[in-house]
């Protein structure tokens, strides 16, 4: 009789941190992570520095550190890259150099399903399956953006205006019949050729722009003309039509005919599914979209009306075929909710698409298992690091945008959003057995900003980078300035990386190679002895020359000639006036600052809670005894538990300690170090 080999679930939840969990579980919130906590170990885990996205993600799947994964930034650029090379985002598989989970799991005949997972895609397997993949960031695959439309009376953030009148000229509306009529637009730029994806850019689509990386003042931006380029807009007709005795549907429509209608809702309501054919930039495109009309007065002189993002009908799986199928079985995919996250006032219609799409992803692994079978699933949910950046700040005493007026409507907000990843997790779960692993990882925390840094400003006033106050043209850097490259010594390379503009190797370079290390010198001297002025505290925590980043993880040709980490509390930003650091406005980061940042609310280290055959329950491991966990240990320690052969570029270590010694070497790791024939 065979044994059944044994299963990995990967929850990927962004930017969870324990503290919150601890919280929110603690109060009944998170009833399946206590559970999960309560069966196996948990703890806090040291994430790469610095603690981005892609980077941590990439090491979760892989077990190797930014060095070896080359996913040390948001793109793929190199000192010395041409000012026109077009960069990669690290979000895709191509740019990514270690073997993943995915490949080493095929290669011992395993099978791996990942949604919407950092760097599966393209897929580097023949019989592993993608989903819902994110090859450009959390914005890759989305046709249109979701959108609110509101009349003029609503003051509402990021929203669309709508101006109603009375409805003329309509075909199918009844004679005599009291309706009002407004109009809807989706407009995308049709470019000869797509521009190329900057650093900053690539930070910008994968949703990082709340985490500041919308100015990391990457310098590599695309030179060159985008190509001749023209507006697509494709114009909807909205009919409110009324009861008797007030106003209460609304039909989105192709025309001013009511036989073509794409939506009907009435207030509360979410209108079906349809496909509609909308503009993109590489032409117009089948997607899958529907409204909610959120509010609307009885007189018709007020009205909310949201608009789903228009997500492909096809081109979001691997194999290809199962896209169609996915949409007929499980249904529309969304990448994010129509409304922003960043306000409270719809916070509640943003929940119930994350909600959806948070089912999605179960309803999708539990088809993919029972039609197709898989061995490891991994997958990746953002939403808690989005409400984290725009939240915690209001919620945590330490912040300088506390507002005891918010704190607790901000709180309920993080706890909403970590109960539907556990919601995610339950999900999950009840596809595992007692052979199968189940772990909740993120790749990172969030801490409050306390002070808002200008890295570029500071190497200006130290004479070692030289801007023009120039908007636009090549190489544009944080907020309308470009490098002049003749005059300038170094240069920002990313929100962590400073780069010596050598001669040699870079285009313009101005700095001999013997005078190499004398930059190199400065620029860490600059930035070791950058204070903030009112508290005399370092803005940054540490600051390495290339042959020593080695020791946080750093090297190869990605790798910038400086790397270094801001302190706890300390940001990148626009600091305030000519100041190079002033008092930050709010927000929470945790690209910038050192993972052992903590306050009294949250944490910059990452989370893990993982059960399964073999491991202690109810363990957290003491770091003042062993240390903390590492991101680099999870895949080659899940590897040991699932008895396979980790990755052949994986450099963590077994974490042999979250293994009870009795089921070590038992049901644990049969097998271990043999490839499957």
């Amino acid at each position: 009789m065979s044994m059944r080999k044994a299963k990995a679930i990967v929850v990927g939840l962004d930017a969870v941190c324990m503290p919150l969990i601890k919280k929110f579980a603690g109060e009944g919130a998170m009833p399946n992570t206590k559970r999960l906590m309560r069966q196996g170990i948990y703890g806090e885990v040291m994430p790469c520095i610095p603690a981005y996205t892609p980077t941590n993600w990439t090491t979760i799947a892989t077990g190797a550190r930014p060095g070896t994964t080359g996913a040390a930034n948001w793109a793929d650029n190199k000192p010395g890259d041409r000012l026109s090379r077009e960069p990669m985002s690290t979000f895709d598989s191509r740019a990514i150099k270690a073997e993943t989970i995915f490949e080493v799991a095929e290669r011992q005949g395993l099978r791996s399903l990942a949604v919407a997972y950092p760097g599966s895609y393209p897929t580097r397997t023949k019989r592993s399956m993608v989903v819902a993949p994110i090859p450009r960031g959390l914005v890759s695959l989305r046709i249109q953006p979701g959108a609110v439309y509101c009349t003029g009376n609503e003051r509402l953030p990021k929203t669309e205006e709508i101006i109603l009148s009375k409805a003329t000229g309509w075909r199918g509306l009844r004679a005599g019949e009291a309706a009002l009529e407004g109009e809807i637009a989706m407009e995308a730029r049709l470019s000869a050729r797509l521009a190329p994806i900057s650093g900053p850019e690539a930070a910008k689509q994968a949703g990082a722009t709340e985490d500041g990386a919308e100015i990391e003042s990457l310098t590599r931006a695309g030179a060159g003309n985008a190509g001749e380029e023209r507006i697509d807009r494709m114009v909807l007709n909205v009919l409110v039509r009324k009861g008797k005795r007030a106003y209460e549907e609304v039909l989105v429509c192709e025309g001013k005919d009511t036989s073509k209608r794409i939506a009907e809702t009435s207030k509360g309501k979410w209108s079906k599914w349809r496909v509609v054919k909308v503009p993109s930039p590489e032409g117009r495109k089948k997607g899958t979209v529907r409204f909610k009309l959120i509010k609307l007065a009885g007189d018709g002189k007020r009205m909310i009306l949201l608009r789903s993002e228009v997500y492909p009908t096809d081109g979001f799986s691997h194999p290809k075929a199962l896209s169609g199928e996915l949409l007929e079985k499980v249904g529309p995919y969304i990448e994010h909710s129509g409304a922003s996250a960043a306000g409270l006032k719809l916070m509640d219609v943003v929940m119930e698409e994350m909600g959806y799409q948070v089912d999605w992803q179960v309803k999708a692994a539990k088809y993919l298992m029972e039609t197709r079978g898989w061995d490891i699933f991994y997958n990746h949910w953002h939403f808690p690091d989005s409400v984290e950046h725009f939240f915690l700040a209001p919620a945590d005493p330490e912040s300088p945008a506390y507002d005891k007026k918010l704190a607790k409507k901000s709180l309920d907000v993080l706890r909403g959003a970590y109960a539907l990843g556990d919601r995610l997790v339950g999900g999950l779960m009840e596809m595992a057995d007692e052979k199968t692993f189940v772990a909740v990882v993120s790749d990172h925390g969030n801490s409050v900003n306390k002070f808002t840094c200008e890295s570029p400003k500071l190497l200006s006033e130290k004479g070692l980078t030289v801007f023009e106050e120039v908007p636009g043209g090549i190489a544009t850097v944080s907020y309308g300035m470009r490098i002049d490259w003749r005059r300038s010594r170094a240069y920002p390379y990313g929100g962590a990386q400073i780069c010596v503009n050598l001669k040699g190797r870079e285009p313009h370079g101005v700095v001999e190679p013997r005078d190499y290390e004398k930059v190199q010198e400065e620029i860490i001297d600059a930035l070791l002895d950058w204070r903030e002025p009112t508290t005399g505290k370092r803005a940054v925590a540490l600051a390495l020359k290339k042959k020593d980043a080695q020791v946080i993880g750093y090297w190869g040709e990605h790798c910038g000639d400086v790397v270094f980490i801001y302190n706890s509390g300390f940001a990148w930003g626009r600091a305030k006036g000519d100041a190079t650091i002033s008092v930050s406005a709010g927000g929470a980061n945790h690209g910038p600052q050192i993972p052992t940042t903590w306050t009294g609310v949250a944490s910059n280290m990452a989370a893990l809670v993982m059960s399964g055959p073999g491991l202690k329950r109810g363990y957290e491991r003491d770091p003042a005894k062993l240390g903390y966990m590492n991101l680099v240990d999870f895949a080659p320690t899940l590897c040991y538990g699932l008895g396979i052969e980790p990755p052949v570029t994986s450099q963590g270590a077994v974490m042999l300690d979250l293994f009870s010694d009795s089921g070590r070497g038992k049901d644990v790791g049969k097998g271990r170090g043999k490839r499957a024939r």
